[in-house]
């Protein structure tokens, strides 16, 4: 069995390809619905296992929702820019409240 948390490489090219990895990890499944809950939110939530896998030869990025057996895949090329993007957000933020907090001058913006 394999350990959550940790990325495997396939070596089994009847599984798919030689590129493709993978990981375990927990998830939350979200389901939109129309009325809002008891929670006051549209969507219901549940813990759930995942499966990550990415592979550069088919150029995509998926995740399986092991519990109801769901798989939703993407262009790796669209994952790994969104996660870019994500990075570099933070990293703005990150440097702008540093700039804040060490007196930054009046009227310069961090947005």
């Amino acid at each position: 069995m394999e350990e959550k948390n940790k990325i495997y490489q396939n070596t089994d090219p009847k599984a798919g390809p030689l590129d493709g990895v993978q990981l375990k990890s927990d998830c939350v499944r979200t389901i939109f619905t129309k009325r809002i809950q008891k929670t006051g939110y549209p969507f219901k939530q549940a813990q759930s296992e995942a499966n990550v896998s990415a592979s550069v030869e088919t150029g995509t990025f998926s995740i399986r929702d092991m519990q109801t057996n769901v798989m939703v895949a993407i262009r790796l090329e669209d994952a790994l820019a969104v996660c870019a993007a994500a990075v570099d957000a933070s990293r703005r933020l990150s440097e702008c409240q540093t700039t804040e907090n060490a007196g930054a001058a009046e009227g310069e913006s961090c947005g």
